[in-house]
């Protein structure tokens, strides 16, 4: 049969089919309709492409966001974060090394114990003086933040008095000050009103503000401790004085003196 019969012409590829004859019914019978109008197959033939753009990739290269995950590996370590130019796993590392450094610091840097509860002040023991290992501390005002209060308040606590020139006062008191952190306790660095600057300075060096700042104001505590090095005096959660460490190092170890101080010393040895 010639090629050029009308029952076997095939549309114009402008996409005219005005030289299909109307006698041909074959479309009819399969049930296909060709508009007057080939731009009403428009969202037809845009559908058709997005769905081979899908499937196939598009000129550019195969689309690495739609692509599946191997099998066993979750989609976001394959998936590419187009928006910042970072692959996944390279995020994933990132965020381990963190979590691994933070950790490492959590555990070496020093931990603070539960604080303890001040007990009741002790009865004032007879045959001691005030100040001393085994007695209470001086009944003397002390200015917190230029609020007087007595000393005698603050309990359980490690108390630093520090003298005017002190250039070994910033290791040791640092290294009161970690260790006290250990069993809950607070610093409290003590000196005349003169020295209140000296103090803050102090506090913030040594202890990162963690310590009090206590003005001696009636020179109760710096003429009991007076010296040309620091001392630490010990107090017990009763107002009792466990122990007095002077001129301690910066490697000096305290734990045997701390750890009784949150418990009443009354009915104890002293250190």
């Amino acid at each position: 049969m010639p090629a050029s019969s009308d029952s076997t012409r095939s549309a114009d590829p402008t996409g005219s089919h005005d030289q299909l004859s109307p006698a041909d019914s074959s479309l009819d019978d399969l049930g296909v309709v060709i508009p007057d109008d080939p731009s009403a197959l428009e969202g037809e033939r845009q559908a058709l492409l997005d769905e081979q753009a899908r499937g196939l990739g598009t000129a550019a290269g195969p689309d690495f966001s739609q692509r599946e995950a191997p099998p066993g590996l979750p989609r976001f370590l394959t998936r590419r974060w187009h928006g910042v130019g970072i692959s996944g796993p390279l995020i994933i590392a990132v965020l381990l090394t963190v979590a691994v450094i933070g950790s490492f610091m959590t555990i070496l840097a020093p931990s603070s114990g539960p604080t303890p509860l001040p007990q009741p002040l002790a009865q004032a023991p007879s045959g001691f003086t005030p100040g001393e290992v085994g007695a209470l501390l001086p009944s003397t005002n002390v200015e917190l933040d230029g609020v007087p209060l007595n000393v005698q308040r603050f309990r359980p606590v490690v108390m630093a008095i520090v003298p005017r020139q002190c250039p070994t006062c910033e290791d040791s008191l640092r290294n009161a000050n970690r260790q006290a952190r250990e069993f809950g306790l607070r610093l409290a660095i003590v000196g005349a009103a003169d020295q209140a600057a000296q103090l803050s300075d102090l506090s913030r060096s040594a202890t990162n503000r963690l310590a009090a700042v206590l003005i001696d104001v009636n020179s109760g505590l710096t003429t009991v401790y007076a010296g040309s090095t620091p001392t630490l005096v010990l107090v017990h959660s009763d107002g009792i004085i466990g122990a007095i460490v002077r001129d301690p190092s910066a490697t000096q170890r305290l734990e045997l003196q701390l750890a009784p101080l949150a418990e009443p010393a009354l009915g104890r040895p002293a250190i």
